[in-house]
């Protein structure tokens, strides 16, 4: 939708119908898991009217697509026409495979409560981290020193940068 967004000019809108006891939406991808490696979901959700009992939870399952079970971020109210900040972490169960991330609206939600939904992060088994990097730095000369025998980073990076630029060698 186009008529609220947190982040960017789009977010998605999600519209209850019917008169269900909880109404909740997943995403369509499945984030690969390995159990006991936590996975941590962040989103940012609107409610122009504000809603009393909403939680951002992380569905498990296993390889064959199974449910096995929920971590759950907690239920709490989100203010009328504000945007707000919702987090859970949690590990895999033993079986888990893989995990979907999404808002649940509890307590019999009204038909036509609508919920905008944007910048859902899901953080698995990888790291996030910040670097300032000043003028001039670079990996053999500030790095590699310390990195013990290696020739070049041994890590994966995804990288986005604010200002500046990165080249690659």
């Amino acid at each position: 939708s186009t008529a609220q967004a947190h982040g960017g000019t789009k977010s998605g809108l999600f519209t209850v119908t019917g008169s269900p006891t909880q109404a909740y939406v997943r995403g369509t991808g499945l984030l690969a898991v390995t159990a006991g490696i936590p996975v941590t979901a962040t989103g940012w959700f609107y409610s122009a009217a504000g809603y009393a009992s909403l939680q951002i939870v992380i569905d498990w399952f296993s390889a064959t697509g199974s449910y096995i079970s929920t971590t759950s971020g907690g239920t709490s109210a989100i203010g009328a026409a504000t945007w707000t900040q919702r987090s859970v972490t949690g590990s895999p169960p033993a079986n888990a495979a893989t995990a979907s991330v999404g808002p649940t609206l509890s307590s019999s939600p009204p038909t036509g409560t609508a919920l905008f939904i944007d910048d859902i992060s899901i953080i698995g088994d990888s790291m996030v981290a910040r670097s300032i990097l000043n003028p001039g730095w670079s990996w053999d000369e500030h790095v590699k020193p310390y990195a013990e025998g290696a020739e070049s980073c041994p890590e994966t990076h995804h990288e986005y940068v604010i200002s500046g630029s990165i080249r690659y060698l």
